[in-house]
């Protein structure tokens, strides 16, 4: 008798879900390694370079410290500082990154690649594997939830086809390998809506146990301010959780919304009060994002400027509804017809004419679509030169969060449409369902039969590890790409200041700046800057070119040969004739 219990657990019982776990994920990873090795160099975009340098400072002890200075950082410091304004002597406290994610990633960096590795001096890209670990593990979990939630709701048919179209999405893989947050917000997004299931299941079917609700809600207020310390912008998710509850709970609603609200408050006022005593912003610099990308602060002016007054005056409220109108329009032209890089997201806009049986099928759906409507509008607003440089693969992309559980809804209304052809054949049936996901994974599928791209030329550690050469450790240097030289160079960099008379001045008395490196960020566009300020960055680099000189009484004079004309590097001595650091 204890043989046959035996075998039904392997076969049938919890050794029967083991194997299929196991073979779950035996499968991802073979996945996962085709795609990393297809052609992955390195980071590609400045925001994940910026959090990983910041991840790795905390992993070594220096605290919630930045390499990458940002002019309106310290410009916001000065200002709140009640003693001696800050210099960059020391660490300098980052104000623009919410915490989770470098914390996580500093979590593996001190458990898995300085443990690895010969103590804690790790090269970054012996740490980018890690990085990138990382984020596929989060993409599994997010498969796993994404299965066990559609289960949930519908049926084992549904949730394979659904976490199927889910790992075979190239823009989800893509998201994997970028180093930003985004796989850490669909594991919590996820989160939420099994707690929205839970929450409906204990409330409206377990009438007896009514007030365990309230445990739930205070969970999910806490996964909520989680999301909103690993990208601020997700914490106005909280409004279409209180108004799901208060629109689908008959009783005790207040105080369940009250639980959610004071759960959220608890976890995010912390950081907030930190941000605030640096910074005089809840959200240090952050805070800032809706004045970004309007007439007063194009591109990353506002990032780089030490007196932002000027651009203020001329922003008006028509100018915030522009930017409201102009990037919804965008928004609803392009990504939410290719919600989630995948064509199974129409099959979610038309399942809307479809009525269910289960209530809770009905308030989840509407939940999401609500949460996309409000996004959207949230994120219209906060987009900043960050969407400008790659409009789908940033973080500020909010809507790709909402992906999974349209990728649910979309396969459960195919199976819908499978029944109304009356198909009795198991065999004819495995093979439209097979047709279906061929299809619609067709994106992902000719990703292995085209040439891998590569990050730009303009972040290639190369050049970045050179010039760092070059200069002290103590040093402070300027860059067009200050988080790769953070990243990579592992020196303080700050960001290039608004242009390079006045507002190089303010920066260079803070602390004398020893270097300069420009790269094809700056130099490519000659021509199409320099006509509209003689002081412009683009204007230097162009005389530096044509003319062999820097402007007069510019402190950095020193450059040595084969940089020009793509690359600009300046230096107070001549390092590079004598000994590298």
């Amino acid at each position: 008798m204890q043989l046959q219990d035996w075998i039904h657990r392997i076969t049938e019982g919890g050794g029967d879900r083991a194997m299929r776990l196991l073979t779950s994920l035996l499968c991802f990873v073979a996945l996962s390694l085709a795609y990393d090795l297809r052609g992955y160099k390195s980071l590609s975009s400045q925001e994940a370079m910026d959090t990983a340098q910041l991840a790795r400072n905390i992993a070594e002890g220096r605290g919630y410290t930045t390499l990458s200075v940002r002019p309106f950082d310290l410009a916001l410091m000065r200002k709140a500082a009640t003693n001696a304004p800050p210099i960059l002597d020391q660490m300098m406290p980052d104000i623009s990154n919410p915490p989770v994610y470098p914390a996580l990633m500093a979590l593996v960096f001190k458990v898995g690649a300085f443990r690895c590795g010969s103590g804690q001096s790790v090269a970054p890209w012996d740490l980018e594997p890690w990085i990138m670990g990382l984020n596929q593990a989060l993409f599994f979990i997010a498969a796993m939830l994404l299965f066990k939630t559609a289960a949930q709701l519908f049926d084992k048919s549904v949730a394979w086809l659904a976490s199927g179209v889910f790992v075979a999405t190239d823009l989800m893989w893509q998201f994997s390998v970028s180093g930003l947050s985004t796989m850490l917000l669909l594991v919590i997004f996820l989160l939420i809506v099994r707690g929205l299931v839970r929450l409906d299941f204990r409330i409206n079917v377990q009438l007896s146990e009514r007030r365990s609700g309230v445990g739930v809600c205070l969970a999910i207020g806490a996964i909520i301010a989680i999301g909103g310390l690993t990208q601020y912008s997700f914490a106005w998710l909280l409004v279409p959780v209180l108004l799901f509850i208060l629109l689908t709970v008959a009783e005790g609603r207040a105080k369940l919304c009250l639980a959610v609200s004071l759960a959220f408050l608890a976890v995010m006022t912390p950081w907030l009060a930190r941000n605030y005593h640096l910074s005089g912003n809840l959200f240090g610099s952050a805070g800032y994002s809706v004045f970004q990308s309007t007439p007063g602060f194009p591109s990353d002016t506002l990032e780089r400027s030490f007196d932002p007054r000027n651009g203020l005056s001329r922003i008006n409220a028509g100018d915030f509804a522009d930017k409201l109108l102009v990037n919804t329009r965008n928004i609803v032209s392009n990504d939410l017809p290719r919600l989630g890089g995948n064509w199974i997201s129409a099959f979610f806009l038309v399942g809307l004419l479809v009525s269910f049986r289960k209530p809770i099928l009905s308030k989840i759906r509407f939940f999401v679509l609500g949460s996309v409507v409000f996004l959207t509008a949230i994120q219209a607003m906060g987009q900043t030169h960050l969407t400008e440089e790659n409009p789908m693969l940033n973080s500020e992309n909010l809507l790709i969060v909402f992906a999974p559980m349209v990728f649910v809804f979309g396969a459960a209304f195919y199976f819908t449409l499978l029944e109304q052809l009356d198909t009795h054949s198991p065999a004819v049936r495995t093979a439209l369902i097979s047709v279906f996901f061929a299809v619609v994974c067709a994106p992902f599928i000719l990703v292995f039969m085209t040439p891998p791209s590569f990050p730009p030329v303009a972040f290639d550690p190369y050049y970045v590890q050179r010039v760092v050469n070059w200069t002290g450790e103590d040093e402070l240097m300027i860059s067009d790409i200050p988080s790769a030289v953070a990243w990579y160079g592992y020196q303080t960099c700050a960001w290039l200041p608004l242009n390079s008379r006045e507002e190089f001045d303010i920066l260079n008395r803070i602390k004398p700046v020893r270097a300069i490196y420009l790269t094809q960020r700056t130099t490519a566009n000659f021509m199409s800057q320099t006509s509209r300020n003689p002081a412009s960055w683009e204007r230097f680099a162009l005389n530096c070119w044509t003319r062999g000189e820097v402007p007069d009484q510019f402190p950095l004079t020193k450059a040595p040969t084969g940089f020009l004309p793509d690359r600009v590097f300046l230096s107070a001595t001549d390092r590079w004739r004598s000994s590298r650091k």
